[in-house]
């Protein structure tokens, strides 16, 4: 009889250890380009803004707006393009045919509508294609100020999605705004109807209302044509002041209801509000008066409430900014045409930007990040284009419309005529420069711009409310802005265009990468940075972009590189990244900033290629909405608590998509981590004649490349597959499912994050799909069909054994049913069939107490056998034995060992038999 008692011997390497081990040096790679996305110079910085520097300027620099004549002139491209005009509807036309006193126009960005008044009528209609023409001819007095808001949440039925505010000089009515249907994610609203009854009327206190904005939360501002700032106050039931509905002006003070609006306004001098801005995600609004004062208001923590804090007079402003440069004229500084805030996604330092008529930008902060509000203060200049010493005399002037965006400024200039146009500054191209650069261009308009807007897209709530990293790295899930201007002509459609679509239109213009304009903005951006760029046109899998798809995968490979040895390079260009303070170049993915280097044993640094980076750069920044999330979230249901998938399985679908795609680059070009055996060997700087050793550290560096690579597409293809079946898991009840769950892996859920799901959850994701393979069973339903769904969509978490035993599981339970024993032991037959096809791949001990229990006790002895068998198939455990168990014969006590695993079982039941 074999002795069971098993001497301690260090097992060997199994596939599964290696490829947990594949995973982790992956995973330390992707960690590191990620610390790398997050570390791009922030806006404050690129500004030189310090405690000690007071209000600092920018602009007066050839590095400010560098010259980007491979991109610009070499293709023709531009930063921002035409994408569709819209003429005005023929009715629309008609009416201003029958215009008696005056009209404005505007624009509803957040449901593709545009507006005209006419005298006291107001006509709506769909922007994007001139169609669903509504009007409202209910007032009596002339139009004033118009204004789309959000209804507070709970307040009116469902179907009112949004309010339309109109004021008038006597009164402010409010009525309901329906669509027929919507779709706020893909943005489409269905032909729009208004509520035929007011919902509220409000008269103005003889002061005329000039602007109306609403909150994210519903809240109504007014601005005054006497400089205050009322808000319209509603709610569902009356209230303490015997009205559901009230008007209460911000900028005065508490007992100011008890003197009349007209009083206040005959000894105080009128300077009318003519635009707030709401910065939502921080809870700060911000007026703009007539005179140029700035004002900020703290809306609290919450955004549910109001104080007066701050204000600049235009005098003030301009001071300020002088004593930051006095070689210019105080013009350039008055007057502020428009303000914008800076949310908080953009920087944690910044609040505000305002735009003079010459196209300075003047920032604001309001005191430092992480607390309320408490100041006012200039601490940053930009002068436009045209201030550097050898400027061209153009530059931007009389701008009458600024609009400022996330890094996007698009100045909209009245140079005479009937003609305007827009110039369009943004930093996007150079998100790796130390200071402050942007790239210019200027888009000749068709008619006098009445109104602009951007097409905003609803923020992912699950967005942290911090700092983001550049476009650069949120491209790959941020579409493109756009904006809709608005003329006597008709709207035009505007787009500004990330770094992906700059490429893309370089790759058509110059029909592939073979030119000029490609290789330099390879060169401007940095080859690891326009790779990962190029990686989302490359993986594009659609047949309307097959061509686009060919050339960028032909400039990923011309420009990719290989890796290097060497030292490293000490020569900098003008457009060097520097590296923020702290960073270890070691640990980065970028040549003095943007590559990765190591040393081995013989202290030669190694700088892996720019496919490489890319790749590891494209990986992380797919993964990067999900990554650091935590997998699940507490929900109380029924007096219970309960875990739920903290996204929704379309979000997990979007990331999976892309894992796919990229896993489909990877299989197809194979000859990403080839190694290259020429006999030129390349430092990091000159080609030179390759001798043995330098051949020997060359292909040293290769082989660490191809090594890391292939860590990379297990990793993708894992991922790929962890996702695939989280998705599976959303399908089904998941808070069911997680709930059978035992309470120390409820807990370890509770703190994983999607990082510790994907690097470290082998057992969670096996443990889930036993949990859901036992819904099906309880339920006495047919696994065949989840059976295939997960073999299709993660083959390596559930395997051709595992559906196996899944079926088998599915027979023994249907035999316990039985009462025939023919029937019964048929299907008991069956099982053991089954598992004895997939052998020694099962969960032996799991089975075998499956079979116990319908006392199938030959099932256990064959079973265990059989697994026995086809461990050890050439039977090294019986020579083991026999030859008295030498030490040195590691083969044999592997064999040996699972051998004894096996018999365990058969003993196992005869204990219990004997008990």
């Amino acid at each position: 009889m074999f002795n069971t008692t098993l001497p301690e011997r260090v097992p060997a390497v199994d596939p599964f250890r290696a490829h947990m081990e594949l995973l982790e040096l992956a995973g330390k790679t992707v960690t590191q380009y990620m610390t790398r996305d997050n570390s791009f110079p922030s806006l404050i910085n690129r500004m030189k803004v310090s405690p000690q520097s007071g209000t600092t300027i920018s602009g007066l620099s050839e590095l400010d707006y560098p010259r980007v004549n491979g991109i610009s002139t070499g293709a023709g491209v531009k930063q921002v393009r035409s994408m569709n005009k819209i003429p005005l509807p023929p009715e629309i036309m008609e009416h201003f045919g029958h215009m008696q006193c005056s009209c404005m126009m505007g624009i509803f960005s957040e449901i593709n509508r545009a507006w005209l008044t006419i005298d006291s009528d107001i006509y709506i209609w769909n922007y994007e294609n001139g169609s669903d023409v509504a009007y409202y001819d209910g007032l009596s007095e002339t139009i004033l100020s118009v204004g789309l808001v959000k209804p507070k949440p709970g307040v009116f039925q469902n179907c009112i999605r949004h309010l339309l505010v109109l004021t008038t000089t006597v009164e402010i009515v409010v009525l309901g705004v329906i669509f027929s249907s919507s779709n706020e994610a893909n943005r489409t609203y269905n032909e729009l109807n208004l509520t035929q009854e007011i919902i509220y009327t409000l008269t103005t206190d003889g002061v005329p209302i000039n602007v109306i904005t609403g909150t994210d939360n519903g809240r109504i501002f007014l601005g005054g044509k006497d400089g205050s700032l009322f808000e319209i106050m509603y709610q569902v039931e009356i209230g303490w002041w015997g009205k559901r509905c009230k008007k209460v002006n911000h900028s005065t003070g508490t007992l100011s209801f008890l003197v009349p609006s007209f009083i206040n306004a005959a000894f105080s001098e009128e300077d009318s509000i003519i635009q707030i801005s709401i910065d939502n995600s921080r809870h700060i609004l911000y007026t703009l008066s007539e005179k140029g004062t700035i004002e900020v208001f703290d809306l609290g923590e919450n955004g549910t409430k109001t104080s007066r804090l701050a204000s600049l007079s235009q005098s003030a402003i301009v001071n300020c900014a002088l004593s930051s440069i006095r070689t210019l004229d105080s013009g350039n500084f008055r007057p502020v045409v428009s303000i914008s805030c800076i949310e908080i996604w953009e920087s944690a330092d910044l609040g505000l930007v305002a735009v003079t008529q010459s196209g300075v930008r003047l920032y604001f902060t309001t005191g430092p990040p992480g607390y309320r509000p408490t100041t006012l203060h200039l601490i940053h200049v930009r002068l436009p284009p045209g201030y550097t010493a050898n400027a061209s005399a153009l530059r931007p002037n009389t701008v009458h419309i600024g609009l400022y965006s996330s890094g996007n400024l698009l100045l909209v200039t009245s140079p005479g005529g009937n003609q305007d146009k827009m110039w369009c500054l943004s930093g996007d191209v150079f998100p790796l420069q130390p200071t402050l650069s942007e790239q210019q261009s200027i888009l000749q308009l068709n008619g006098v711009v009445w109104a602009m807007k951007e097409i905003k897209y609803p923020i992912p709530p699950s967005l942290p409310l911090c700092e983001q990293p550049p476009l650069l790295v949120r491209q790959h899930y941020e579409p493109a802005k756009k904006f809709v201007i608005l003329t006597p002509q008709g709207a035009e459609i505007v787009q500004a265009l990330r770094p992906v679509d700059i490429l893309s239109q370089l790759l058509h213009e110059t029909n592939g990468p073979d030119s000029e304009a490609v290789k330099y903005y390879f060169q401007s951006q940095t080859e690891d940075q326009a790779c990962a760029t190029c990686l989302l046109l490359a993986c594009d899998q659609s047949t309307q972009n097959a061509q686009l798809s060919e050339w960028a995968t032909r400039a990923f490979f011309l420009f990719g590189g290989d890796p290097k040895v060497g030292s490293i390079p000490v020569h900098q260009s003008s457009f060097q990244y520097a590296l923020p303070a702290g960073f270890n170049p070691s640990s980065v993915s970028t040549p003095v900033g943007n590559r990765n280097f190591f040393s081995p044993p013989d202290n030669t640094t190694i700088q892996y290629s720019a496919k490489h980076n890319s790749l590891y750069l494209y990986y992380g920044r797919i993964l990067r909405p999900l990554w650091t999330t935590k997998i699940v979230q507490k929900v109380v249901m029924n007096d219970k608590q309960y875990l739920i998938s903290s996204v929704v399985g379309d979000e997990v679908a979007l990331v999976a998509g892309r894992l796919l795609a990229l896993r489909s680059f990877l299989i197809k070009n194979t000859q990403i981590n080839s190694t290259n055996t020429n006999t030129t060997c390349e430092t990091m700087g000159t080609p030179i004649t390759s001798t043995q050793p330098q051949r020997s550290r060359l292909q040293d560096a290769q082989l660490q490349e191809k090594r890391s690579l292939d860590a990379l597409k297990s990793l993708v293809d894992h991922s790929y597959q962890v996702l695939g079946l989280w998705k599976i898991m959303c399908e089904h009840q998941f808070h069911v499912i997680c709930d059978s769950l035992p309470q120390d892996q409820k807990n370890q859920m509770a703190n994983a994050t999607f990082r510790d799901l994907i690097l470290l959850g082998q057992d969670l994701c096996s443990n889930l799909i036993n949990k859901l393979i036992n819904t099906y069973l309880s339920d006495n339903t047919s696994i065949d069909p989840i059976s295939l769904k997960l073999r299709d969509v993660c083959p390596k978490l559930y395997r051709n054994e595992d559906a196996a035993c899944t079926k088998a599981n599915e027979m023994i339970n249907l035999a316990k049913t039985k009462i025939n024993q023919d029937e019964k032991d048929k299907l008991l037959k069956a099982s053991l069939n089954l598992c004895k096809e997939v052998a020694p791949h099962i969960n032996l001990s799991a089975v075998c107490r499956q079979f116990l229990s319908c006392h199938f006790y030959e099932g256990i002895v064959e079973l265990s056998l059989e697994c026995a068998a086809k461990c050890d198939p050439k039977d090294l455990a019986i020579v083991y034995y026999l030859n008295k168990q030498p030490v040195e014969d590691t083969a044999g006590y592997q064999a040996y060992a699972q051998r004894i695993d096996c018999y365990n079982e058969v003993t196992a039941v005869f204990d219990h038999l004997h008990q």
